[in-house]
C-alpha cells in the first residue's frame, strides 16, 4: 500500500466518506431508487431526463477514483475529440463540441462498507438501464448502445462509472453592437455558432469574458498548457470555467485541472442523467446513456 492510500485508510478518511454518503440520503445515487426517488421524462425530440416527483431534474451525487486514460478519462485540450487522420484531420473549431470524460472506479483499498456504497451507484444506474432494456425488447429497432458503465476487460461486468464534462468552450453570447442586441442576433442569425452553454452562461457572466477566475467566466484558449498546434481552429470561442471547486470552496480553473483531476485523486460529483437517441429513419439508432457533470469536488 502506497504512503497516500495508507493515510486515507490511518486518517479515517474513508469512514468519513461513508459517513458523508450515508447523510446524503437519496441525493446519493448509491441510495436513491429508480421509480421512487426518480423517474423518466421525455425531453426534447428521442431525449430522456431523469427527475424528481416534483418534475424537477434530479441531481445525484456520485463519487469514486479517477481511472488513467487507459480506461478512458481524457482530461486535455482537445478533450474526448476524435482528431482523424494526416490525410482527413478533423480541425476543432468554434462548433465543435469538445468535452473530457471522467471514469471512476472504487476508491483503492476501500473498506468493505464504502466499496458497498460505490457497488450501489452501480446498481441505480444498472437498474434503469435494465428497465429500458425491457422497453428495447419491445421495440423492432436495434440500437448501438454506448453505456454509462463499462468493465475494465471484455466479457467483465460493469465496474467503472463514465462521467462527461460539459463542453469546454463556447463562443461568448456577449457581443458588443449600437443598439446591445448582439448575442440575441448572434443567436437567431447564425445559431451554429451558439449553444444551449452559452445561453446558460449568460446568466452567470458579467461581460464577455476575462481572466477573472468565476463561474460563467470565458478565458483566453491559450492558456491551457495543451493548447497548441494546428488542432484547433477557434476563431471566437472561448475557454469556459466549469464548477470544479478545491476543499475550501474555491474554484478551480480550467488550467489547474490537469493536476486537480488526476488519475488517482478520489471525487465527488453532482450530476444529472439522460439517455439520448440519435440516428436516422433507419433500422438502427444509436442510444447514449449520459452522465453529465454540473460539479466536482476533488476530495483526496
Amino acid at each position: 500500500m502506497s504512503s497516500a492510500l495508507a493515510e486515507r485508510v490511518q486518517t479515517g478518511f474513508y469512514d468519513s466518506m461513508v459517513a458523508q454518503a450515508k447523510a446524503m440520503g437519496e441525493s446519493c445515487l448509491a441510495f436513491a431508487d429508480y421509480k421512487t426517488h426518480f423517474f423518466p421524462e421525455s425531453d426534447w425530440g428521442s431525449a430522456t431526463r431523469y427527475v424528481t416527483a416534483q418534475k424537477k431534474v434530479f441531481h445525484a451525487n456520485i463519487f469514486g477514483e479517477i481511472c488513467g486514460k487507459e480506461d478512458g478519462t481524457h482530461i486535455s485540450a482537445k478533450g474526448n475529440h476524435f482528431v482523424g487522420n494526416a490525410e482527413n484531420p478533423n480541425y476543432i473549431t468554434d462548433t465543435t463540441r469538445v468535452k473530457d470524460t471522467i471514469v471512476l472506479r472504487a476508491p483503492t483499498d476501500s473498506p468493505p462498507e464504502l466499496l458497498r456504497i460505490f457497488d450501489n451507484q452501480l446498481g441505480t444506474l444498472n437498474e434503469v438501464r435494465r428497465s429500458d432494456i425491457e422497453k428495447e425488447s419491445d421495440d423492432f429497432r436495434q440500437y448501438i448502445v454506448k453505456e454509462w458503465i463499462k468493465s475494465t476487460s471484455p466479457g467483465e461486468m460493469g465496474s467503472l462509472i463514465c462521467v462527461t464534462c460539459p463542453p469546454r468552450y463556447a463562443v461568448s453570447c456577449f457581443r458588443s453592437t449600437r443598439r446591445g442586441y448582439g448575442w440575441l442576433m448572434e443567436f437567431l442569425g447564425r445559431g451554429r455558432y451558439f449553444d444551449l452553454v452559452s445561453i446558460w452562461t449568460c446568466r452567470k457572466a458579467r461581460f464577455g469574458w476575462n481572466d477573472e477566475v468565476r463561474l460563467g467566466a470565458y478565458y483566453d484558449p491559450a492558456v491551457l498548457p495543451d493548447y497548441r498546434g494546428n488542432l484547433f481552429k477557434h476563431r471566437r470561442a472561448k475557454l469556459l470555467q466549469h464548477d470544479v471547486r478545491d476543499e475550501e470552496g474555491n474554484l478551480i480553473p480550467p488550467w489547474e485541472i490537469y493536476s486537480a483531476l488526476r488519475p488517482g485523486t478520489i471525487v465527488l460529483i453532482m450530476v444529472t442523467l439522460h439517455c439520448y437517441v440519435m440516428g436516422g429513419d433507419n433500422m438502427r439508432k444509436r442510444k447514449v446513456r449520459d452522465i453529465s457533470l454540473k460539479s466536482a469536488f476533488p476530495l483526496y
